[in-house]
């Protein structure tokens, strides 16, 4: 089996765990089912690896991902734990000029899923606390030569846009702060995630040592992130 294959096996084990909670439990008279929807603004590092490598070859001062994220959580009523899923799908992008001056843009989107286990401080009841693990597919979908075999005649038919797909782990821990709302409740936090995935000297896109060969190297796509939600109580 491929790490791929194991990846997306991993992602429907998870849904069908934490879905099989939510359904079987959410009837019982002494537990309550939430769902939040949120929008994540992710930092993205620039200090090594892949990350540094995109920094100095596009002049980068900084590199962010955003998106929405949605999760469904169960709890029995006055317990201080909770079960939830969440999924997400962050966004970012690298506009830069080609040495012919043409405007262009590299990509970057990051779907996760993630197993979550809830925390809620009897002494502090507007904090939440969410630990996480999952998975995540990384696409890039950057500019530049399709084949690395160029001749003067097959260069113009040689340039374009290149979607590469590499999967990984993430691990997540976050706060949440209820400002207001009960049945809606409206929460703003952060969280830190750690995630890399490796980019192969053989990758179609790949870091560049100070010779000029290509090399392996790793990405970092985890990081401080700041989000806002909405919860809604059943």
């Amino acid at each position: 089996m491929s790490f791929r294959e194991s990846t997306l096996g991993c992602r429907a084990a998870l849904c069908a765990f934490a879905l099989a909670c939510l359904t079987g439990l959410s009837g019982a008279a002494q537990a309550e089912v939430f769902v939040r929807t949120g929008y994540h603004y992710q930092f993205l590092s620039l200090s090594s690896g892949y990350n540094k490598f995109l920094k100095d070859r596009y002049g980068l001062k900084s590199l962010a991902l955003s998106g929405l994220a949605y999760s469904v959580h169960y709890r029995s009523r006055g317990k201080s734990f909770a079960l939830g899923l969440e999924m997400d799908n962050l966004k970012g992008g690298i506009k830069y000029n080609t040495l012919n001056s043409e405007k262009q843009e590299n990509a970057l989107q990051l779907n996760q899923t993630l197993l979550l286990l809830s925390y809620y401080p009897r002494k502090f009841r507007r904090l939440i606390v969410d630990f996480g693990y999952g998975s995540n597919t990384l696409v890039r979908s950057f500019y530049g030569y399709q084949d690395a075999k160029l001749v003067t005649t097959n260069i113009d038919n040689s340039v374009g846009q290149k979607e590469i797909s590499t999967s990984g782990s993430v691990m997540m821990a976050q706060v949440l702060y209820r400002t207001f709302g009960k049945r809606i409740g409206v929460d703003f936090g952060a969280r830190y995630s750690f995630s890399q995935h490796v980019i192969l000297w053989s990758d179609a896109r790949p870091s560049y040592d100070s010779k000029g060969l290509p090399t392996s190297t790793y990405f970092n796509v985890g990081g401080l992130t700041l989000l806002g939600t909405l919860t809604f109580n059943f």
